[in-house]
């Protein structure tokens, strides 16, 4: 794998007043990446300013030097705007289409800027590789992933959407709080973009029904962590379906995660006061649970099955409106990715290795 500097640290700005929306790398600064295949970015950025809309940066790629073959190699990243410049810690993007000859950087903003100027600075470093970067969507079922710099609608610093990136194609996956105060935070999560849920604030986020019921078994990953000390259950995942569907809880104070569904649950105990991934499989009386270990299980046990232990929504940070609310969660959630089967060993190891890559967290 070789690192190399798409840009060494620039200053870009733009003014809606001479309607200069968007500004491109200069063609001097293009890589060639025609002998790559796979690129991992990194991009650290020391100020991020604007009037009203957002600025964001994308990474193109073509395989000519023809303007209209450019296209988006990453989801565009949102450079938080703040009235003081603000660091914004490394960030990590799969790609979008196969790499082409040419690749380059574009940072744009909305034309609805309402005659404010905007001024970004930030550094981009590229790993490239011969084989494409590993991304959950490389393993057959995944059914929902959601990635805390992927699909993200900011309300300024809280987030109101959140948006599925698997290949399920079902918009009722997506993510949604429309009510301001209820919103996530922007937050971090290992120097990685996270969502912070309060329970002070009652924060959390709810799906539509989805399509496709999600039967056991499945299995679902989160990365993320609990800032409560308390005795109270804070739920990360709930279901709207009979019995909770599949649900996630944690009490803080006997460090005990439980999984539930249609009434059945068992649960571990490890703490989940920092950074962790914690990895469950929901399969009837063959259920398991791990945490920070996609080896050994941390626990094992039974969940009631059949369409009621099925998961056809998600309430993502509080016990569901359908069974009463509250149980919010504390802490900060990076990632959550969702099989409709149960993973092989070498798969894990597999989502392991990108899991351990990209947060640092030394899963086993």
């Amino acid at each position: 794998m070789r690192t190399t500097l798409l840009q060494d640290w620039i200053t870009v700005q733009g003014n809606a007043g001479n309607s200069v929306f968007t500004v491109t790398q200069e063609q001097g600064g293009w890589l060639d990446v025609s002998s790559f295949s796979g690129a991992t970015f990194w991009v650290d950025v020391s100020q991020a300013v604007v009037s009203s809309s957002p600025v964001t940066l994308s990474l193109q790629t073509s395989p000519t030097l023809d303007e209209s073959y450019f296209k988006s190699a990453t989801p565009p990243l949102t450079l938080s705007a703040s009235s003081s410049p603000v660091i914004v810690q490394t960030v990590r993007a799969p790609g979008l289409v196969p790499l082409a000859r040419y690749l380059r950087w574009q940072v744009a903003s909305g034309t609805a800027l309402g005659g404010g100027n905007w001024v970004a600075s930030f550094r981009i470093r590229v790993a490239l590789s011969p084989e494409p970067g590993f991304v959950p969507t490389d393993l057959g079922g995944c059914v929902l992933w959601l990635r805390g710099d992927l699909g993200v609608t900011l309300n300024g610093t809280t987030v109101s959407a959140w948006a599925d990136q698997s290949p399920s194609n079902d918009a009722n996956k997506n993510l949604g709080q429309s009510t301001a105060g209820k919103q996530p935070t922007v937050s971090q999560l290992s120097g990685m973009r996270a969502l912070g849920l309060s329970s002070a604030s009652t924060t959390f986020m709810t799906s539509g029904l989805w399509a496709s019921v999600l039967l056991q078994p499945s299995t679902w990953l989160f990365v993320g962590d609990n800032t409560n000390g308390g005795a109270a259950a804070q739920y990360l995942m709930d279901g709207d379906d009979t019995g909770h569907g599949q649900a996630v809880t944690y009490v803080p104070s006997t460090t005990t995660e439980t999984i539930f569904a249609a009434g059945g649950s068992f649960s571990a105990t490890k703490s989940w006061a920092t950074a962790s991934a914690f990895l469950g499989e929901w399969n009837g009386a063959s259920s398991k649970i791990y945490f920070n270990n996609f080896t050994t299980a941390a626990a094992s046990g039974t969940v009631n099955g059949g369409a009621s232990g099925g998961q056809g929504s998600m309430t993502f940070g509080m016990h569901s409106n359908a069974f009463g609310g509250g149980n919010n969660w504390d802490g900060a959630v990076a990632e959550i990715i969702a099989f409709n089967r149960i993973l092989l060993p070498s798969e894990k190891s597999r989502l392991r290795n990108y899991i351990n890559g990209r947060y640092a967290l030394g899963v086993t």
